[in-house]
């Protein structure tokens, strides 16, 4: 938190100093954008946090009520350009302690038993018309729902279908393309540590490769956040499949999940496979995603998670801005079955003052833990704010 209290006042000790040689603009939702005079590099600074309120009973062992209440997430969020507008950054650290706790396990040894800070920092390089190369740590595009940002969500978290099969960040090299205008083929490889964002250890294991291809074939649109707040006019489809490929992965769920060790700090390691098929669908306000996902593992008896997901979730925009949203998802473990199972239901209702910026969000639904048979009553509220 020093760290990050010292970083702001760095940043705004600049802004002070340079208002008579930059050009600086604040608008609600868009950050703080600041050109330097001589249009050498650019900066735009947004920051959003979200309170959250939540209580729980599960409805089995005769349960008691819970409740929660804190900042879920806090995050400063910088992007720009340097030397030239074909030369961006990404640069996102966070602030809130639930993100930033760190523990005393074997993964924490290998986050050097700190907080974890630093969500992104990555250069991007747009090389060719038609390609882009981001190298540094960062999100990847696995997926729709795992691309899409903490501030965006159509309902006040992410799923549980997202929190298996998520590609988590990492370290590395990432190639994007993208071919098309009316109809468009994304082609995408990765090729990361396969360990996780902020390790501070020697790689563990071997390398994490992925492949996928996007298609859009009624042109493009924003398929990116949930909400259809353009309401297009005519139905925009977005069509994605990953392949991914851990080798000798020492984590759970191959770059995610605690680091698989013995009880004298002995490593596991494991080859883990990954396919994943997703969707995003908008038309006049309505809006859905759904995905499917399998992960296959060499060593299960070591607690390597194998499993095969489902989820579906969908929302309509109101004239007045209010959202009706639902999600179905279901995980199921297979092979030797020591990933966690779930069943996932929930109905959600949001109001968008100034679409995902400012909004308040509250949601329903049960939470089933299918291996042990448990189910609880979760009910969530919460508010994003930022500019």
């Amino acid at each position: 938190m020093k760290r990050i209290s010292l970083l702001c006042f760095f940043f705004f000790s600049i802004t002070l100093n340079a208002q008579n040689t930059t050009k600086i603009s604040l608008k609600q939702g868009d950050g703080i954008r600041i050109m330097a005079a001589d249009s050498s590099a650019f900066m735009r600074l947004r920051v959003w946090f979200q309170p959250m309120y939540m209580v729980s009973k599960p409805l089995t062992d005769n349960g008691k009520w819970t409740s929660y209440a804190g900042v879920q997430r806090a995050r400063l969020n910088f992007t720009g350009w340097i030397h030239s507008p074909k030369l961006t950054y990404h640069l996102q650290p966070m602030m809130a302690a639930p993100e930033l706790r760190s523990g005393i396990d074997a993964t924490a040894q290998q986050e050097g038993y700190t907080g974890k800070v630093l969500l992104d920092a990555a250069l991007k390089w747009k090389f060719h018309p038609n390609f882009e190369l981001w190298v540094g740590q960062e999100r990847t595009r696995g997926s729709y729902e795992g691309f899409l940002p903490a501030f965006a969500m159509q309902l006040v978290n992410k799923s549980q279908f997202n929190s298996m099969f998520n590609y988590n960040r990492d370290i590395g090299f990432q190639l994007l393309g993208s071919y098309g205008d009316k109809f468009v083929i994304r082609p995408q490889l990765r090729w990361t540590l396969g360990d996780g964002r902020n390790i501070v250890t020697n790689n563990n294991g071997g390398f994490q490769y992925m492949a996928r291809v996007e298609v859009l074939p009624f042109g493009k649109f924003n398929e990116v956040f949930n909400t259809d707040f353009k309401r297009e006019p005519t139905p925009k489809l977005a069509i994605g499949a990953t392949l991914d490929f851990n080798h000798n992965a020492a984590r759970q769920k191959g770059n995610a999940g605690r680091f698989m060790v013995d009880d004298e700090g002995n490593q596991f390691y494991s080859n883990v496979f990954t396919f994943l098929a997703d969707a995003v669908f908008k038309y006049q306000g309505f809006s859905a995603n759904s995905a499917f996902a399998v992960r296959t593992v060499e060593r299960s008896e070591l607690g390597f998670y194998e499993a095969v997901g489902f989820h579906l979730q969908g929302g309509y925009l109101l004239e007045n801005n209010y959202e009706f949203a639902f999600r179905y998802g279901i995980v199921a473990p297979i092979g030797r079955k020591v990933a966690p199972g779930s069943r996932e239901y929930l109905i959600g209702v949001s109001k968008y003052i100034n679409g995902h910026p400012l909004k308040v969000q509250t949601d329903i639904g049960l939470i089933r833990n299918t291996v042990f048979q448990r189910t609880v009553l979760q009910y969530r509220f919460q508010i994003v704010a930022g500019f």
